[in-house]
């Protein structure tokens, strides 16, 4: 009989190799669902490093996706080189919102609960302001690319697909190491942990890091795609979709992020398709059902169901 991790690795292959073939087989509309399908995809398992794994919610976690993406608008603006990629901007993206991730994170991570969350959103709307701010970034405007590089979804498919691909290496590692097991406890006492020799505080750092890394890159990436950089990458619903695709799923697995993600997008497609001036209360109204009635998301559905059927 199959079990979870089994159910796991195959789902996780099978999506993989699904949205790999539909860049080469799959239709011009077909293309653009499964690239923002992969955009979500890897935010949620970026999100998940951090709230998935020690419980502490980020509200803020879109200032990484816009710090990406402004770091690699600029690179790109500046530099204005034909020899390399503009895809490797993305990862000096990502690295500087890791950076920005490590300054702020001692002193934010010392918050709990709502206050880390009112915490984080207040940091990225304070961004979002600084930035709309900078004439050098574009003020309000923003920064175009269509100068620098051309649309090109062939190219950013690639880039986001081995993004998420190092990303969900990137969990099933941190899932199957001492730090995962850390974090874990972490999420469960905190003080516990503390007590147990666990260095709280940097763990919790070194998964900020992680994920904002993450959010980095594939912020750069969207820029480019889009060949436009503005401070709508900072709205806070952003954050939102990622807690939502996470929650939906399963917080803190490896299963969970995918599962959510992939049914988050499928009913806010349809809902918006259907109903485009109440596709979000509908949608909340599911939110709330599904907070209210299965916090623990869907995996944690499949594991009771896995355990019952051991029982027979």
């Amino acid at each position: 009989m199959i079990n979870l991790k089994d159910l796991t690795t195959l789902s996780i292959i099978g999506f993989l190799v699904i949205s790999l073939l539909i860049l080469f087989i799959g239709s011009q509309s077909l293309i653009a669902f499964f690239l923002t399908l992969l955009e979500l995809l890897i935010l949620a398992y970026s999100i998940n490093i951090i709230t998935g794994l020690t419980g502490y919610v980020d509200f803020g976690h879109a200032v990484f996706y816009g710090i990406g993406a402004y770091t690699t608008a600029f690179l790109i603006v500046n530099i204005n080189t034909t020899s390399v990629t503009p895809y490797l901007f993305s990862l000096i993206g990502g690295l500087v919102a890791a950076f920005f991730a490590l300054l702020i994170g001692a002193p934010v991570l010392r918050l709990k609960g709502a206050y880390f969350a009112i915490a984080t959103l207040s940091v990225s709307e304070a961004v979002k302001v600084i930035v709309s701010n900078i004439s050098a970034l574009g003020g309000s405007y923003g920064i175009p690319l269509a100068r620098y590089v051309s649309y090109d979804v062939v190219s950013a498919y690639l880039a986001m697909w081995l993004t998420l691909l190092f990303t969900i290496v990137l969990a099933i590692w941190i899932s199957n190491s001492k730090f995962g097991y850390g974090l874990r406890a972490i999420k469960e006492d905190e003080i516990a942990a503390n007590v147990m020799g666990i260095n709280t505080s940097l763990y919790k750092l070194m998964a900020y890091v992680l994920s904002a890394l993450v959010a980095g890159v594939v912020g750069g990436i969207s820029g480019i795609l889009y060949v436009y950089v503005s401070t709508e990458y900072f709205k806070v619903d952003i954050s939102v979709k990622m807690l939502v695709s996470m929650m939906l799923g399963g917080q803190g697995t490896i299963l969970g992020p995918l599962i959510g993600a992939i049914l988050y997008y499928v009913i806010q497609y349809t809902l918006v398709t259907s109903y485009p001036f109440l596709h979000l209360l509908i949608f909340g109204t599911i939110l709330i059902i599904i907070v209210l009635f299965i916090p623990e998301g869907l995996v944690g559905i499949i594991k009771r169901r896995f355990k019952q059927l051991k029982l027979r």
